[in-house]
């Protein structure tokens, strides 16, 4: 169960055992004054939009922050996102004293949306080249050690079957070869240990210290500790048992460190440690699998990304454009300990589109919508997955939050659970909608409610806002009078978009901006999701349709309200002491 109660001693730097740096992010309503505005300085119309939202939500001038960059240039890479936008505006902010100010960053009508692909350095190649040759010398330790246990006579083991298809690892025949064979053993010794918890009297063709010595090598003394029972009062067995006692403890200060470490695992000696806290608790398959995430890592696999998500984390200093990042304030993943090893993330919301007069209606019109309030139906469009895939999860998903909308919310909610989209004619006055899966092939599937929120859940959405004959979602929800929609900008996977379980109440509430709304719920950051709208438009603030009562009665949702509270600002000294470590 995730806990939010953060006390005052999480603002303590402690010794490593104990270490609680500061809560990266103090959640309450935004102000106006805690936003920050983007801008090109090298578009004019950039520059007018900028004064214009300003001067529509009451937010400073002086908040709003000019970049010199390229004009009409949608793609840029990632050293020159770290050079002319992230480390500009950490620059900008500094010398305006505004670090512990700004919570949000608008970017505008004329700031690229995408940070395109990095190439490995030569040292990243050099490491890749000694984590190769060390998988080789684990797959063949691993598997003489499944042929050791093959080999012990009188313990009735079933028949191994290995893994399928691997696509996970983006075609390395070497990772995808010794990570079928960590996952053999892992397999064979987790049988084997279960046959050894049951039958503890079993006798082996060796002793069963031999046994005990294999599940430590391949597994480490982690899983040993979580997993085996010892039996008996023997000398020996109480001392097993006072050794097992002892190295649980010490794995969870362990996991701990490497959660510490991986935080700001661009740093070479920091992999270093990661891979012997993996080979220390968690045997020859835990280094196996650290080492193939780390081969993942430094040949960029994964190196595009929306140049809003790497935003938020701009106060990390440097991020390695490589792979995402765990989002340590959604509420699904937060922990403390977790959570306080993370600099202050940033909110960041995007006001974009086909031309400036479009974006300016959208601004507008939140305004009005604000005043009034919202009203209309929330629609959820399932796809009738009843499987066990990613696929049909998601599904299920989508049938739970309608169901659970439908006893709590006091809106009307509308599910369709078949194949085929909705159809327009029958589905009118969309205030809220969730749905999938038509992919880049945007379909008028609602009457929409002037104002409305929604996202569409599939690839390639937010490709691009400036391209009128564009089929993607974002784009014309936007056209068809959205006032917010997230997509992403290339193949996001299906985990990364903001489950509608927490997105869709957390907006009925009306205790929250949007942007609050999915910076909360989005699970990744320097990743390919973005957020397109107003980041203070709250459409239900004077009439909300999902209490704050039902929110506290959800034990995720609850977590927010908790935060408010709980949750304190960052300390100046302590975000250098964070920006120190790198």
């Amino acid at each position: 169960m995730l806990r939010w109660a953060v006390c005052m001693a999480a603002m303590m730097i402690l010794t490593f055992s104990t270490i609680r740096l500061p809560v990266c992010c103090a959640l309450s309503v935004l102000r106006p004054s805690q936003v920050a505005i983007v801008v090109n300085g090298n578009n004019d119309q950039s520059i007018a939009l900028s004064h214009y939202y300003a001067n529509a939500r009451h937010i400073p001038l002086a908040n709003i922050i000019e970049l010199n960059l390229p004009d009409n240039v949608q793609d840029i890479t990632a050293p020159f996102y770290d050079v002319r936008v992230a480390a500009a505006i950490r620059q900008i902010l500094t010398e305006r004293h505004m670090r512990s100010q700004i919570r949000c960053l608008v970017t505008t009508y004329g700031i690229p949306l995408k940070v395109g692909p990095q190439s490995p350095s030569f040292a990243d190649m050099a490491e890749v080249r000694h984590l190769r040759a060390r998988l080789i010398e684990i797959n063949t330790d691993l598997k003489a050690s499944i042929r050791r246990l093959d080999s012990m006579d009188g313990l009735t083991k079933p028949k191994i079957v290995p893994p399928g298809n691997l696509t996970i690892l983006a075609g390395g025949k070497l990772r995808t070869r010794v990570y079928t064979t960590a996952l053999e053993c892992k397999a064979a010794l987790a049988q084997t240990l279960a046959f050894f918890n049951r039958h503890p009297n079993a006798k082996t063709g060796a002793d069963n210290t031999e046994l005990l010595a294999l599940f430590r090598h391949c597994l480490g003394v982690a899983v040993m500790a979580q997993s085996l029972h010892v039996h008996g009062s023997s000398l020996q067995s109480m001392e097993l048992a006072d050794f097992l006692r002892q190295e649980k403890t010490k794995t969870l200060l362990a996991v701990r460190r490497y959660d510490m470490l991986k935080v700001h695992r661009y740093k070479a000696a920091n992999r270093r440690e990661m891979r012997h806290i993996k080979r220390r608790f968690f045997g020859l398959t835990g280094e196996a699998v650290e080492d193939i995430s780390q081969i993942t890592y430094l040949l960029h696999v994964h190196s595009k990304s929306s140049l809003d998500s790497d935003l938020m984390m701009l106060w990390y200093g440097r991020i390695y454009h490589s792979d995402w990042y765990q989002n340590p304030i959604q509420l699904e993943n937060w922990h403390a300990d977790l959570a306080a090893l993370h600099p202050r993330i940033m909110m960041v919301s995007r006001i974009d589109g086909l031309n400036i007069q479009m974006v300016e209606a959208m601004i507008a019109r939140g305004l009005r919508v604000e005043a009034r309030g919202l009203r209309g139906k929330v629609y959820i469009d399932a796809r009738g997955l009843h499987g066990t895939d990613p696929y049909s999860q998601f599904d299920r998903l989508l049938r739970r939050t309608a169901a659970m909308l439908k006893v709590e919310a006091k809106i009307p909610v509308v599910l369709n659970d078949v194949p085929a989209l909705f159809k327009r004619a029958e589905s009118p006055d969309c205030a809220v909608y969730c749905g999938w899966y038509s992919v880049h092939h945007f379909v008028n599937c609602c009457q929409w409610v002037p104002g409305f929120v929604g996202y569409h859940v599939a690839s390639f959405e937010l490709d691009s806002l400036h391209n009128p004959t564009d089929t993607a979602w974002c784009i014309n929800l936007l056209k068809h009078k959205a006032c917010g929609t997230s997509g992403p900008v290339w193949e996001p996977y299906l985990f990364s978009f903001p489950p509608p379980n927490l997105f869709i109440p957390l907006l009925l509430s009306g205790e929250f901006p949007q942007v609050e709304v999915y910076s909360v719920s989005i699970p990744n950051m320097a990743w390919r999701q973005a957020y397109v709208g107003d980041p203070l438009y709250n459409p239900f603030r004077h009439d909300p349709r999902f209490s704050r009562a039902d929110i506290r009665g959800n034990r995720t949702l609850r977590k927010i309200i908790d935060i408010q509270d709980a949750w304190i600002p960052l300390r100046e000294f302590s975000m250098k002491y964070i920006m120190h470590m790198k």
